[in-house]
C-alpha cells in the first residue's frame, strides 16, 4: 500500500510551515526522505537548483526524542556538527558559546542531557541544528512532550530564533493550535495513502493570542478539515 498519492508542495525561503493530518499517514516519513533518512520510491525533492539525493548539509532535522548523546556535555553536543566538519577546536568551542547563550543555555555548558529539563534538552537539540546553518530546518513533532507551559514557552523561542535567523522551518504537529500559532502555512493531510486536502494560507499578524487562535476560522477550518477524515486531533 501506498504511504503518499501525489505529494507536492512548495516552501518559500524563510517561510514556517506546518504538516498536520491522522496518526500514521507519513508526516514523519516526508521529513525523513526530505533529510534523506529513508528514499522514495518516485519523486523527486530540491532544494532551489539542488537535488536531494541523500542526506545533506543543506537540511537540518530535530527530532521528537531530543536524540543528544547521553555522554556529552550541553557544549560538547552543541558543537557536535563543528567537530565532524573539522573545525578547529577552539573555533568550533567559541561558536557552540554563542550558541548555547543564545538558547539562554549559559551556566550549563557542563551539564549533562539527564541534568536538563525536558524543555532545555531540546533547546540544545535545536541548537546543535542550527549550529550547521541548514537552510532548511526539519522539525518533527518536537514538543509534543512536554507539559503545556513549556511547550508554549518553546514554541515562543522557536518563533523568536525563526525570526532572527530567518530559516526556512518544515514543522510536523498534531495540534490544530500550535500549527496556526506558529505558521505561515498549514499543509492539511489525509490518512493513508495520504493525499494534501488542503494547503492553507495564515495571514494573523504576530505575535498571536493564544485564545484568539483557538477560536479563529482557520483553526476551525483544519480541525472541521481532519474531522471529516474521521481522525483524532487535538486542539
Amino acid at each position: 500500500m501506498d504511504v503518499f498519492r501525489d505529494i507536492s508542495f512548495t516552501v518559500e525561503h524563510g517561510q514556517f510551515v506546518s504538516i498536520i493530518g491522522p496518526s500514521g499517514c507519513g508526516k514523519t516519513t516526508i521529513l525523513k526522505i526530505i533529510s534523506g533518512l529513508e528514499k522514495a520510491s518516485e519523486g523527486e525533492i530540491y532544494i532551489d537548483d539542488n537535488h536531494l539525493t541523500g542526506p545533506d548539509k543543506m537540511v537540518g532535522l530535530v527530532f521528537q526524542e531530543y536524540a543528544l548523546f547521553p555522554w556529552r556535555t550541553t557544549l560538547q553536543n552543541v558543537e557536535f556538527g563543528l567537530e565532524i566538519k573539522g573545525m578547529e577546536k577552539r573555533r568550533r568551542k567559541s561558536a557552540a558559546g554563542d550558541y548555547i547563550k543564545a538558547f539562554g543555555l549559559d551556566g550549563f555548558e557542563d551539564k549533562y542531557p539527564f541534568e536538563l529539563s525536558g524543555g532545555m534538552q531540546q533547546r540544545v537539540a535545536i541548537a546543535r541544528t542550527l549550529i550547521n546553518d541548514p537552510a532548511v530546518l526539519l522539525m518533527d513533532e518536537p514538543f509534543s512532550s512536554l507539559d503545556g507551559p513549556t511547550r508554549n514557552s518553546l514554541q515562543d523561542f522557536l518563533l523568536k530564533i525563526w525570526q532572527e535567523r530567518k530559516v526556512t522551518i518544515l514543522f510536523v504537529t498534531h495540534s490544530v493550535e500550535e500549527a496556526v500559532y506558529l505558521s505561515d502555512r498549514v499543509i492539511v493531510l489525509s490518512g493513508r495513502p495520504a493525499k494534501i486536502v488542503k494547503i492553507i494560507d495564515l495571514d494573523y499578524p504576530r505575535p498571536r493570542g493564544r485564545t484568539a487562535i483557538r477560536s479563529s476560522p482557520a483553526a476551525k477550518e483544519i480541525f472541521d478539515l481532519l474531522t471529516d477524515e474521521t481522525i483524532p486531533v487535538h486542539m
